[in-house]
């Protein structure tokens, strides 16, 4: 009798087991379509946020082809006839540059300007980046959106990439081919590569 009871209490647990695995695909397929239904949408009924890493594209850029971004059409083209929500530019700010004429190039080009300092640290050396900002605002408007378009080579951004798949939100990926990490052109939906076109020189 006891060995009968263990035998149905080990068919209960498989049973349990199997229906978490189903509701777990259920869930995976119900995401799918939920992403295809955003994919298909008309381009003048989708919500795009573009966050631009400026220091990376700015090191790319000058690396890659001894040139500079051009901000203004690289955002007409993510753009491309979709509704932009949302436009924001993390800059890292150095006081011994005047960056006042390209923040109002920006500014008068529909972006939004995150600054963060440049730092020194105690061995001399400097540090700068916006990551964790430029992470935070987008899970934070990501409900807002159907696509993310994210301006920047940095791999760290992968598992970011993910987070908002999860959510049914297609990431596009923009940069240059040869700056920009193979996890992060892996993970993203599209990845976009940023040529001579969009260059000053």
């Amino acid at each position: 009798m006891l060995f009968k009871k263990r035998k149905r209490g080990n068919k209960l647990e498989e049973i349990v087991k199997k229906l978490d695995e189903l509701d777990k695909r259920m869930k995976k397929m119900e995401n799918v379509v939920y992403r295809l239904k955003k994919h298909t949408q008309k381009e003048k009924d989708v919500n795009i946020g573009v966050f631009v890493d400026v220091q990376n594209m700015f090191y790319g850029a000058k690396r890659q082809y001894s040139g500079r971004v051009n901000f203004v059409q690289l955002l007409k083209q993510i753009v491309r006839g979709r509704r932009l929500i949302t436009a924001i530019a993390y800059v890292i700010e150095n006081p011994e540059i005047d960056q006042s004429g390209f923040f109002s190039l920006l500014t008068h080009h529909s972006f939004r300007i995150h600054k963060k300092p440049l730092i020194q640290r105690a061995n001399g050396s400097l540090k700068g980046d916006c990551d964790m900002e430029m992470a935070m605002d987008i899970l934070s408007l990501v409900d807002k959106l159907d696509v993310v378009a994210i301006v920047s080579g940095d791999g760290d951004f992968a598992s970011l990439v993910e987070r908002v798949k999860m959510k049914g939100v297609k990431v596009e990926v923009y940069g240059f081919p040869e700056n920009t990490a193979m996890n992060l052109r892996e993970v993203a939906d599209e990845f976009y590569p940023i040529g001579k076109e969009l260059l000053f020189r």
